[in-house]
């Protein structure tokens, strides 16, 4: 296992499942059983491994061990939503390997540059990931859907509008 996670194991109608939890990370495994095999991670709040070699090392391990078929970057990317910390979330993202699948969360909108965050508010999210917003990730095994619970003119307490929940429904 690598440094500094949780290996959880589940057993149960002849499948096992693997997983790594720190916080707000989950890894998850599902070996080959009949054809449904697949593994992701997901990680909010990835801003809180800039400062953690340790933990950003153990990261990297796992997802070199375990070769995941995707890395879902569920907000909170950055602290401040400033461009160095966009690009340092982007540099750690590409480092694992994995198609990566990310939606912003509050911090990833600017807090103090209201002008920006009135005009503009993912400019700086979508130069590092993208101008999808609410990006999915489809397998033969696997479906992801991510939907951006944001709102840019408040910092707190996002929400799903109707349009959103029609738009997954409507997906799944």
């Amino acid at each position: 296992a690598a440094r500094g996670l949780t290996r959880i194991f589940v057993e149960g109608g002849g499948v096992t499942v693997s997983m790594f939890v720190e916080a707000d990370l989950l890894y998850l495994r599902l070996p080959d059983a009949g054809r449904y095999g697949f593994a992701f991670i997901a990680l909010n709040s990835l801003m809180l491994l800039a400062s953690r070699d340790a933990q950003r090392g153990a990261l990297a391990t796992l997802a070199r061990q375990q070769q995941p078929d995707v890395l879902v970057l569920s907000g909170d990317i950055t602290q401040r939503a400033r461009p160095a910390q966009f690009r340092a979330a982007r540099a750690l993202a590409d480092r694992l390997g994995a198609p990566v699948l990310a939606v912003p969360g509050n911090h990833d909108i600017p807090l103090f540059d209201l002008l920006t965050r009135l005009r503009h508010p993912y400019r700086r999210y979508v130069a590092a990931f993208g101008a999808d917003l609410g990006p999915v990730h489809r397998s033969h095994d696997l479906m992801v859907v991510c939907v951006n619970t944001t709102r840019p003119w408040r910092h707190k307490h996002g929400g799903i509008s109707a349009l959103e929940v029609h738009r997954g429904v409507r997906t799944l």
